[in-house]
């Protein structure tokens, strides 16, 4: 299991880093995303390694929503959330995906119980590379994919942010503004 994770990770890092190398000449193309079935794809990709490490990972959307995004990017977004909440989480945490629906944007929220990060690199996390300390696979991140996913969310005119508390977990948002429209 450790060595999976540690190969999904690896793997993500190097397409974060590439990505953040390439990015002058990055095309975006937005498109109508219908979100329910969209996190139950993301969900499906870490859903093995999540049992494995025995922790729950649920796509909290019970209305589905479309969202003008590209949708490799947003899978790269939301892929990255997870994957960093899969690395730091234990056994028995939990991770979610969920939407709120505020009347002036669609808001889309992976959070997790697990350990929380620290104020002083909570700050820095989506401005500046922060190498993070070892997680509980053992293996050490680049520390660039959140501020890359930051970078790319503001190309297809959404924001991130963090909301973290040492003990209690972290959120990590993507905020597009109204341009999305609930599906009937």
């Amino acid at each position: 299991l450790n060595k999976q994770l540690r190969t999904i990770t690896a793997l993500t890092d190097t397409l974060l880093t590439w990505g953040s190398a390439h990015l002058d000449n990055f095309h975006i193309t937005l498109k109508p995303v219908e979100l329910r079935d969209f996190f139950q794809q993301q969900i499906t990709f870490f859903e093995d390694n999540a049992k494995a490490k025995k922790i729950e990972l649920i796509n909290s959307l019970s209305t589905s929503f479309v969202v003008e995004a590209d949708e490799n990017i947003l899978s790269v977004i939301l892929r990255n959330f997870i994957s960093n909440a899969l690395k730091y989480c234990s056994a028995s945490d939990r991770i979610s995906i969920e939407v709120q629906n505020n009347k002036d944007a669609i808001v889309i929220q992976v959070s997790d119980t697990g350990p929380g990060i620290p104020k002083d690199v909570l700050s820095r996390l989506l401005h500046s590379p922060v190498q993070s300390k070892t997680d509980n696979t053992g293996y050490k991140g680049a520390g660039i994919g959140l501020v890359l996913c930051s970078e790319l969310a503001k190309r297809m005119n959404g924001n991130i942010s963090l909301k973290s508390e040492p003990g209690k977990g972290t959120k990590a948002i993507l905020r597009f503004e109204r341009t999305t429209r609930p599906t009937q």
